[in-house]
């Protein structure tokens, strides 16, 4: 996060695919045993982090890594930002605002 801050880069978090990960792991089989309490964290721990990097200050463009859930669902995205400290109208800009920004 701090080298994130120093250089200026943005961060794409997609928590979406880390909450369908983490919602998929639920389902007996669908996963490997040995892969289903790493995909279960796997949504929290993101979660996490976006809060954490939010809070610090990284910036933040909007994205969702759809290729993992289904098409249609990425407006989750909002939700989960949101739920994680950013302000709504934050988490709206992020999707268009901050990834034009320039020098």
């Amino acid at each position: 996060m701090e080298l994130r801050k120093q250089r200026g880069t943005y961060w794409v978090p997609t928590n979406v695919a880390g909450e369908w990960v983490a919602k998929k792991s639920q389902e007996p089989g669908y996963f490997p045993e040995i892969v289903r309490p790493k995909a279960a964290a796997i949504g929290p721990a993101m979660r996490q982090r976006f809060a954490k990097g939010y809070k610090a200050g990284v910036k933040i463009a909007f994205g969702t890594d759809s290729v993992i859930s289904p098409h249609g669902e990425n407006d989750r995205e909002f939700e989960l930002m949101i739920g994680g400290g950013m302000p709504p109208m934050k988490a709206i800009q992020s999707s268009f605002d901050s990834p034009a920004e320039s020098d």
